[in-house]
């Protein structure tokens, strides 16, 4: 009798974290696509580039805006668990620096990115962006100032 209440008790209590813990990922993030047209709006009202690149989640694409034949910063940016990146676009537009250009990274799964979102994948992700939006540059050296809201802020806080 003894052993049926322990084993009762272990799995009113194992069985709650465990549903939790395996549900973590759909817990923290929201993951949602850019409606259609979105891209192109983008590109129509700001001018900004594409930036496709791949990791091991499959196809991802950032976006680039500001000044992009000679910025004084490429500033990365990265929107929270609730937003996707083309969020800040309208804003950093009337907004930022003139001068300065954006890199805007939506985590895996968001936006146009294929993939789903966990801390390894979102850092794969900003570490595989930077460097193809660095060519940007066209040699010369530039600083990258970072910009992250909510969770990205640990993984953009590694890249600096």
């Amino acid at each position: 009798m003894i052993r049926l209440v322990t084993w009762l008790v272990l799995l009113v209590v194992i069985a709650p974290m465990t549903l939790l813990i395996s549900c973590q990922s759909r817990l923290i993030y929201f993951p949602r696509p850019y409606g259609p047209g979105t891209t192109a709006e983008f590109v129509r009202k700001t001018g900004g580039k594409f930036i496709d690149y791949e990791t091991s989640q499959g196809k991802q694409r950032a976006f680039l805006q500001g000044n992009l034949k000679s910025p004084r910063n490429l500033w990365v940016f990265c929107g929270g668990n609730g937003t996707v990146a083309l969020d800040w676009s309208e804003w950093l537009g009337n907004h930022a620096p003139q001068q300065d250009a954006w890199l805007l990274i939506d985590y895996p799964g968001y936006g146009d990115c294929q993939g789903a979102p966990n801390p390894n994948r979102i850092r794969e992700n900003l570490k595989a962006a930077v460097p193809v939006a660095r060519k940007l540059s066209a040699g010369r050296e530039i600083s990258i100032p970072v910009n992250y809201e909510s969770l990205a802020t640990a993984w953009g806080a590694q890249l600096v």
